[in-house]
C-alpha cells in the first residue's frame, strides 16, 4: 500500500525560477455534486500541475469555494436550510467527489471565501480603495433583480435577465457603493499584450471597456442663447451632415429642460416607461426604435442649420455625453432614424473612387472612409485629414474638443443580501461614511440571523445588534448593512492562496513574490467580462500600492471545452445527462476517468461523452499494467525500432504536455505500447519510462508501475524522461499543404513534427512563400502528419 502523497509546496524553500503556480477557477458550494464536465476542468489543470512538477518544479495547486454570494444563498433558501449548512454539506461531498479522482490539490492551502478569516482581507482591501479615493457612494439607476431582490452589475444581467436566478431585471434608483474600475481602463486595455491569453478573451474585454476616440461638439439649444447640448462622434468629418440630435431619457439634459418642453407631459411619460427597462434592454431594442419628439431644435454651428431634437431609449447617458448626433447617410442606424421622421439625408463622403450617388436606401449607407464633400472647408479632404481640420477648427472655436470614451461602467458592489462579507462602513452624526478602522477587522457577518429571504433592503438591518456601530468615543452609529458583491471576494483568492492561515498580512511578502503572477489559469469563457476583468484590476491596484510585484496577475489563461451528454447536449440537470465523476471513478477507476477526460479530443473542443470510449482507455491501461507481468529485458538488448520510437515518444509527448494536447500524448503512448506488443519485449527502464510519460493522468497506474519495479520515492517526483535526437531514426513524410483549401504541394517533413516547425519550414521554402506574400494568416487547420490548410486573406 503506497503512502498519501503531500502535493504542499514549500515557498520557503523554493527558488523563485523553480515555482509554477498552476490554477483553476474555484467553484461555488452551490450544488450538492459535480458532473463530469467539472471534472474535466480539474483534470486539466492537474495535469499541467503534475507534469511540471515532473519538470522539478515547486507547484502550487491549491483548491477551495466560493461560498459567499448569491448562488449559494439561493440554493440554501430553496432547500430549506441555511446557507452555512449547504457550504458544509455541498463542500464535503464536492470533495469526496475531487478526492475519488486522485488530484493532486495543496490541501494544507484549502480556502473558503466565507471564513472570517479570509473575508477580512476583502474588507481590507475595500478600506484600502477608499483611502485612494477609489471608492464612492451614489444614488442613481441600477439593475435591481425581483427575485433575488438585489442589485446587480451590468455584467450579471444576461439578455435583460439575472444571470442568477433567470428574473427579468427592473431599473430603480438606489444608494449604491461604487469602485472606480473606470480610472484603470486605459491599462486593462494596454497592459492584455503582457498575457498569453486567447484573441478572443481579449477582444471582449476590450470592446466591453469600449474606448472610444472622438470629438465633442456643441450644438447652441434654438431659441436658449448660451445654452448647449453637447454630443460626442468618432465621425466629427460628417457633421456637416447631421440631421437630428437625441438625448438618453436618463440623461441631465431631459430634466434640464423639462419645462421648455411644449409637450412635457408626453415627455415625462415616455421618459418613465424607458427607465423601467434595464440598460440591456434598451441596447438590445435599438432596433425597434422608441422615441418622442421634444419640439426643440438645436443648430448646427458648421452650417447654421437647425435639426430636431429627440429622446430615445437607444441613447443611453453614461455613454458619451448621453447626447448622440445622427448623420443618415453615413450610419445605418441613423438613416433608418431619419427615415422614420423623415428627415434630409445629405451625403457628405464620397468614396475612394469618386462614387457621391445620394442615399435613397439603408444599403447604400456609406461607412467607410474616403473624400469629404458638401462640408465647406473639408471639401476634398481625405476622412482621416478632415478630421484632424474639424478637430483643430472646433477647439480653436471653443466649439468642441477631443476626447476619449469608455463604455464601461464603475463596479457596483453593493448588495442587499444576508451572504456577503460585510461592507466596513458606519455613518457618522452628519451621516458622512467612515471606515470601521483596520484594527477593528473582520466585522463579522452573524451567524444567527433566522430570516434572511431577499426582502428588497438588506437582511442585516433586521438583526437585533448588527445595524448598531460602538465607537471607541462610546457613542452608536449606523452601520451599513449592505455586503460587498462576491466578485471582491473572487478577485484577490489566488493571491491569499499563496499563503492563507497568514492573520497580520495579505500574504507573505517573499512567498508571494516567488508564486506571482499565475502560470497558468482554466476556466469557463463566461467569466471573461466578470471575474477575469475584476481581478485584474483588483491586482492593478494592489500593485500600485506596493502589495504585489507583478502588474498581471495571469500569465496564460487557457477556456476548457465543453463536455456534452450522450444525447449531444449541454451535460447537466436541464436534460438530466450529467455523468457523475464519483460513479465513473468507483467502475472504471480514476485514472481512466481522467486519461479519457483528456483523450477525448483536443482540449478547445467540445466533445459527447462516450462510454464505449471510455471502456477503450480502460482496455488500454490495463495493457500498459500487463506489461508487470512480461518477463525483462536487458535495456540494451531491445530492438533499434523499440528504442527509437521510445525517444520520439518522449520528444513528441514533451512537447504535446507544454503545449495542453494532452489527447496526443496519449496517442503516442499507445503507439509506443503497440509496438512493445508487436516486438513482444519490454525492459524495466522502457515500463517505467511508459508509466512516467502516463503519470500525469494515469496517476494510479503509473505510480504502481514504479512500487512493483522497486524504484525509491513517488514517480510524481520523478524527473520526466529525456530524450535523445540522436537515437531517433529520421524517417521522412510528405506532408499536403492547402492555402484556403487549395492543395498547392507536398513538403517532406518528419513525424509527428508540430504545428509551428511545419510553418516555419513552409515560410522559408520558395515554392510556398508567394502564397504567403501580401497576405494575412487567419488560421492554420493542421492534422498531424496528414495535412495543413492555412487560410490567408
Amino acid at each position: 500500500m503506497s503512502k498519501k502523497i503531500s502535493f504542499y509546496a514549500d515557498l520557503d524553500a523554493a527558488k523563485k525560477d523553480d515555482v509554477y503556480y498552476s490554477l483553476t477557477m474555484f467553484p461555488y458550494p452551490s450544488w450538492s455534486a459535480l458532473h463530469a464536465g467539472h471534472a474535466s476542468v480539474f483534470t486539466l489543470n492537474d495535469v499541467v500541475a503534475r507534469y511540471q512538477r515532473m519538470q522539478w518544479k515547486t507547484v502550487l495547486n491549491p483548491f477551495g469555494f466560493d461560498s459567499f454570494g448569491l448562488p449559494t444563498e439561493n440554493y440554501a433558501i430553496k432547500v430549506g436550510k441555511t446557507a452555512q449548512e449547504v457550504t458544509k454539506e455541498n463542500a464535503a461531498y464536492f470533495l469526496e467527489q475531487l478526492g475519488s479522482m486522485d488530484l493532486s490539490f495543496d490541501e494544507k492551502r484549502l480556502l473558503y471565501t466565507s471564513d472570517a478569516e479570509y473575508y477580512q482581507w476583502t474588507q481590507r482591501i475595500f478600506s484600502q480603495l477608499f483611502k485612494a479615493g477609489l471608492v464612492y457612494r451614489d444614488t442613481m439607476y441600477v439593475n435591481r433583480c425581483p427575485d433575488c431582490q438585489t442589485v446587480l452589475a451590468n455584467d450579471q444581467v444576461v439578455n435583460g435577465k439575472c444571470e442568477r436566478c433567470g428574473a427579468e431585471i427592473m431599473q430603480k434608483k438606489h444608494p449604491q457603493w461604487f469602485i472606480k474600475i473606470t480610472d484603470y481602463a486605459d491599462r486593462l486595455i494596454d497592459d492584455l499584450a503582457l498575457v498569453d491569453w486567447p484573441e478572443e478573451t481579449k477582444t471582449n474585454q476590450i470592446n466591453w471597456i469600449g474606448r472610444k476616440y472622438g470629438t465633442e461638439i456643441d450644438y447652441e439649444i434654438d431659441g436658449h442663447p448660451g445654452d448647449y447640448i453637447t454630443v460626442f462622434t468618432t465621425r466629427p468629418d460628417t457633421n456637416f451632415g447631421a440631421s437630428f440630435v437625441v438625448l438618453a431619457p436618463d440623461s441631465d439634459y431631459v430634466s434640464q429642460y423639462m419645462d421648455s418642453f411644449p409637450n412635457k407631459e408626453e415627455v415625462q411619460a415616455y421618459v418613465k416607461k424607458s427607465l423601467a427597462k434595464t440598460t440591456v434592454q434598451r441596447m438590445q431594442d435599438a432596433k425597434h426604435k422608441t422615441w418622442v419628439h421634444t419640439w426643440l431644435y438645436v443648430v448646427n454651428r458648421l452650417n447654421n442649420k437647425k435639426i430636431p431634437l429627440y429622446i430615445a431609449d437607444f441613447v443611453l447617458a453614461n455613454v458619451g455625453t448621453g447626447a448622440v448626433v445622427g448623420v443618415p447617410a453615413h450610419d445605418p442606424r441613423d438613416f433608418d432614424f431619419a427615415t422614420l421622421m423623415n428627415l434630409d439625408v445629405v451625403r457628405v463622403v464620397q468614396s475612394q473612387e469618386g462614387d457621391d450617388t445620394p442615399i435613397k436606401k439603408s444599403e447604400d449607407v456609406f461607412t467607410d472612409e474616403g473624400i469629404v464633400m458638401n462640408s465647406d472647408f473639408l471639401n476634398g479632404l481625405t476622412t482621416q485629414e478632415a478630421k484632424e481640420k474639424i478637430n483643430d477648427y472646433l477647439e480653436q472655436k471653443g466649439r468642441g474638443k477631443k476626447i476619449v470614451t469608455y463604455k464601461l461602467r464603475d463596479w457596483s458592489v453593493s448588495r442587499q443580501r444576508y451572504r456577503g462579507a460585510p461592507i466596513p462602513v458606519y455613518y457618522d452624526e452628519h451621516g458622512e461614511p467612515q471606515l470601521i478602522p483596520d484594527e477593528e477587522l473582520p466585522v463579522v457577518l452573524p451567524l444567527d440571523l433566522e430570516e434572511y429571504k431577499p426582502t428588497g433592503k438588506s437582511p442585516l438591518e433586521d438583526h437585533p445588534t448588527f445595524s448598531t456601530y460602538t465607537h471607541k468615543n462610546g457613542k452608536n452609529y449606523q452601520r451599513e448593512c449592505d455586503t460587498l458583491d462576491t466578485f471582491m471576494c473572487s478577485s484577490f483568492y489566488f493571491l491569499r492562496y499563496i499563503d492563507p492561515r497568514n492573520t497580520q498580512e495579505l500574504g507573505n511578502p517573499e512567498w508571494m513574490n516567488k508564486a506571482l503572477s499565475v502560470d497558468f489559469y482554466s476556466g469557463g469563457k463566461e467569466h471573461t467580462v466578470w471575474h477575469l476583468l475584476y481581478a485584474r484590476f483588483i491586482h492593478k491596484f494592489l500593485y500600485d500600492q506596493g502589495f504585489v510585484a507583478e502588474s498581471e496577475p495571469f500569465k496564460k489563461l487557457f477556456h476548457q471545452w465543453m463536455v456534452m451528454g450522450a444525447d449531444g447536449r449541454k451535460m447537466g440537470k436541464r436534460y438530466n445527462n450529467g455523468v457523475d465523476p464519483l460513479e465513473v471513478a468507483r467502475e472504471y477507476g480514476s485514472d481512466v476517468l481522467k486519461t479519457y477526460l483528456m483523450f477525448m479530443w483536443p482540449l478547445d473542443a467540445d466533445k459527447p461523452w462516450d462510454y464505449n470510449s471510455v471502456r477503450g482507455v480502460q482496455k488500454f491501461l490495463k495493457r500498459v499494467e500487463t506489461l508487470l507481468e512480461w518477463e525483462k529485458t536487458d535495456h540494451n538488448q531491445l530492438p533499434n525500432e523499440l528504442i527509437s520510437l521510445m525517444h520520439k515518444t518522449i520528444k513528441g509527448t514533451q512537447y504535446d504536455y507544454e503545449h495542453l494536447k494532452f489527447n496526443t500524448v496519449v496517442s503516442k503512448v499507445m503507439i509506443l505500447v503497440n509496438k512493445v506488443y508487436d516486438c513482444k519485449v519490454v525492459s524495466n527502464e522502457l515500463l517505467l519510462m511508459i508509466a512516467q510519460l502516463l503519470a500525469p493522468m494515469a496517476t494510479k497506474v503509473a505510480e504502481h508501475i514504479r512500487e512493483k519495479l522497486e524504484q525509491e520515492g513517488s514517480i510524481h517526483y520523478s524527473r520526466f524522461p529525456d530524450f535523445d535526437e540522436n537515437k531517433i531514426a529520421q524517417e521522412m513524410l510528405n506532408l499536403p499543404v492547402q492555402f484556403n483549401g487549395k492543395m498547392r504541394g507536398t513538403i517532406e517533413a518528419s513525424p509527428w513534427i508540430q504545428q509551428d516547425e511545419v510553418m516555419s519550414l513552409l515560410q522559408n521554402n520558395e515554392h510556398f512563400t508567394k502564397y504567403f506574400e501580401g497576405k494575412e494568416i487567419k488560421k492554420i487547420i493542421y492534422v498531424q502528419d496528414k495535412i495543413v490548410n492555412i487560410i490567408v486573406a
